[in-house]
């Protein structure tokens, strides 16, 4: 009989340290936000309201750097919390970096998912092209 309450506690303890480990956080409230391109020591900030149950409007915005006063990125729209690791957003994402295409704004439009992998403490956007075709990482950080 105590061997089967044993099992019995450790699996209860597992679930529930599987399902808090999974539950939709609750964004609401101010985040980092960095381009990549920008400074990952300087970041900007997003932020969420919500709107209903696993939904939000974001905005926000990471501006200049020592020797690109007009680099900027900026982030608008809805985002809905599908998981702890994965958020579906839908809006505008405009980025400008003197390095690329000239230093013209970069508009991205449509829906994009940002993702936390492994040990991450942010998620990432997942379409990582910019309109020059370089690498740009979108990243908004958990609080």
């Amino acid at each position: 009989m105590r061997v089967i309450l044993i099992l019995l506690s450790f699996f209860v303890v597992t679930s529930l340290h599987a399902q808090s480990k999974s539950a939709k956080p609750d964004l609401s409230g101010k985040h980092k936000l960095t381009l990549q391109w920008i400074s990952f020591t300087e970041p900007g900030s997003v932020v969420f309201k919500k709107t209903a149950k696993d939904n939000y409007s974001i905005e926000g915005e990471q501006l200049g750097r020592k020797g690109c006063d007009s680099c900027y990125v900026k982030i608008s729209g809805k985002v809905v919390c599908a998981d702890a690791k994965t958020l579906k957003f839908t809006g505008k994402i405009e980025t400008s970096v003197d390095i690329l295409s000239a230093g013209e704004p970069c508009i991205k439009e449509g829906e994009y998912i940002f993702k936390a992998t492994g040990t991450r403490k942010y998620w990432r956007c997942q379409d990582m092209k910019s309109c020059g075709n370089e690498t740009s990482y979108v990243d908004i950080y958990f609080k």
